[in-house]
């Protein structure tokens, strides 16, 4: 009887300790699952939160993607347009959130863009996201003012260069006289006549089929020369003086409509038929008064004038500026300038005259100098320098008043395709 007992009691035993076991199993199973579950929960929401702060930064770029290619026109770095398929620009924007996108052209057509646009977020769960954007634009009518690469002093007629004068005409920055950009810039001098260099301070220098050539001292420039490739001195003469389709006036230099640049002076206040008013606002707010815009000085033809001061308006801190001295009748090229001044400072800029007798006053300008005359200018007896930009030749002003260039219109931006994976 006691044995049995004993027996019953060892067989509850074991079978309490087999449930115990299978107990804590399952509770050790339960917690694991429990635990696997919380995790995923975690990854899950991180995963989501790393989704959204890259998708919010792929909206932030679309958005200033499109800003930017609509209203910001030739300012913002990188210039949108000027992108060609597979040029990259990294880390093109980053949110507040610390996700960064990478911006690059995909495709360039007649009238639209393609942009990749990859964004990545950082965190635990980094994710990567892609999306193409297309921008269909069209351009404005209102005429961008280019100036011609040609020269950095380019006269439709003879030219004499006299006294401590420098023509240089290879590439500048707007800002920096004083660095070359290699292989991007024109002859220092093109005239459609005999170029006479006079003296042994004229120094004149360019780039020809992308050869830069230092200004260098020279005597007289052989009669009936087309090209000198010591003082970059090109001459074209035509059986009139004249190559077919020379400019009749200052606006057909520009491809304007005759009377476009008087217009657009006297929009924004900058046109001037007195001499000494214009001089006194070049003087005005050391020239900054006349950045970025187009002043026109109109005097009677065949008119002799003194004086001439140029605005001085430095890079970056003002935009290039365009002076046009004219008579009445701006065909008939018959107004003397000179001397030219410019303040002891740098001018930023074009100047176009109809003729030039001398430039001084220990001044520069950057950009060109374009003469009309068929007589025989006279540029130089005095201290002053010439620098060809491209820099500054394609940001002029537009006739409108407005600055830069050609505005895009229209602008009708596309999502292409959009992706989603892993950040690597």
């Amino acid at each position: 009887m006691t044995r049995t007992r004993s027996r019953r009691r060892g067989s509850v035993l074991v079978l309490t300790l087999i449930l115990l076991f299978l107990l804590a199993a399952l509770v050790a199973t339960l917690a694991t699952a429990v635990h696997d579950q919380a995790r995923s929960a975690a990854q899950g929401r991180e995963l989501a939160a790393s989704l959204l702060v890259a998708d919010d930064a792929l909206a932030r770029a679309k958005a200033r993607l499109v800003w930017e290619f609509a209203h910001n026109w030739g300012s913002q770095q990188p210039d949108l347009r000027g992108l060609t398929p597979g040029a990259a620009h990294g880390a093109w924007l980053t949110t507040p959130d610390g996700a960064v996108v990478d911006l690059a052209c995909a495709r360039v057509g007649d009238d639209f863009m393609d942009f990749l646009l990859t964004s990545r977020s950082g965190g635990p769960a980094p994710r990567e996201l892609e999306m193409v954007v297309r921008i269909r634009y069209e351009l404005t009518t209102v005429p961008r003012l280019r100036g011609s690469a040609e020269g950095c002093l380019v006269a439709f007629g003879p030219v004499t260069v006299t006294g401590n004068f420098e023509v240089d005409g290879r590439d500048h920055p707007a800002h920096d006289p004083f660095t070359v950009l290699p292989g991007t810039g024109s002859p220092g001098i093109t005239a459609t006549g005999r170029v006479t260099l006079q003296g042994s301070s004229v120094r004149v220098g360019g780039t020809a089929d992308g050869v830069d050539h230092d200004p260098a001292s020279r005597g007289t420039a052989r009669d009936g020369a087309h090209y000198d490739a010591q003082t970059t001195v090109w001459t074209e003469p035509g059986d009139d003086g004249r190559p077919p389709g020379a400019p009749s006036s200052a606006d057909a230099y520009f491809g304007l409509d005759h009377g476009s640049l008087k217009a657009a002076a006297q929009a924004s206040g900058t046109y001037f038929t007195d001499q000494a008013a214009y001089n006194a606002f070049a003087r005005s707010e050391a020239g900054a008064a006349a950045a970025g815009k187009i002043v026109y000085l109109e005097v009677p033809n065949g008119s002799k004038l003194d004086v001439l001061e140029l605005p001085t308006n430095p890079a970056p801190a003002h935009k290039p500026a365009v002076v046009v001295v004219a008579g009445r009748d701006p065909t008939r090229h018959d107004v003397e300038v000179g001397p030219v001044h410019c303040n002891n400072g740098i001018f930023q800029g074009v100047l176009l005259a109809d003729r030039i007798m001398n430039m001084n006053g220990n001044g520069a300008l950057i950009g060109q100098v374009v003469t009309f005359t068929d007589t025989g200018p006279s540029v130089g007896s005095g201290t002053f320098n010439l620098y060809f930009s491209n820099e500054v030749l394609t940001n002029l002003p537009r006739t409108d008043g407005g600055a830069g260039g050609d505005a895009p219109t229209a602008v009708e931006p596309a999502v292409l395709m959009w992706r989603e994976a892993a950040a690597r």
